[in-house]
């Protein structure tokens, strides 16, 4: 990029392939040279444009990153956050509740037994690699069974819709 100061005001960009007829004083512009100062300044303004340009290329590759990890991350805790709703709280306190609100209890602790699971590409009910398990008491969701995720979501159902109602629910990431 070339740079020069012109000062006389009768000059301006000719097309390349033909040149615009002008009186003779007009094609010589006075040009003063830049300062040292100026052109350091605009190296340095080079410089920063060109860090600037890399740093928002490696912004996008990390953009990428993310968006392809929520990708992976969004289908578990989809299916965590609804199997959570479904659960009920601690059994005593469902006890507790129950007598005073009559409750219904929608998972009992031991298996998913009026669950229906439905993993994308497979038929209601074959709970693939044995997505959703009972561990310890709680309704979990593992991947471990995948080679690879391949955008089999998967969703948790009880057996009965319900209407009008309110859940209760204890949660938590693991």
């Amino acid at each position: 990029m070339g740079t020069a100061c012109v000062t006389a005001a009768a000059v301006e960009p000719a097309a390349p392939h033909r040149a615009v007829p002008r009186p003779a004083a007009a094609l010589r512009p006075v040009v003063a040279p830049r300062p040292v100062a100026a052109r350091v300044a605009d190296a340095q303004l080079r410089s920063a444009a060109a860090t600037l340009r890399s740093a928002a290329a490696v912004l996008c590759v990390a953009a990428a990153q993310l968006r392809s990890a929520a990708a992976v991350l969004r289908p578990a805790a989809a299916a965590l956050i609804f199997a959570a709703a479904a659960l009920s709280p601690t059994a005593a306190l469902a006890q507790a509740d129950a007598d005073a609100e009559r409750w219904l209890p929608l998972f009992n602790g031991r298996d998913l037994e009026d669950w229906v699971v439905k993993i994308r590409g497979y038929a209601a009910g074959d709970n693939f690699a044995d997505t959703f398990r009972v561990d310890d008491g709680l309704l979990t969701v593992a991947y471990d069974g995948y080679a690879d995720f391949a955008d089999r979501y998967g969703h948790i159902f009880y057996k009965a819709p319900f209407s009008h109602y309110r859940l209760r629910v204890e949660y938590r990431f693991v």
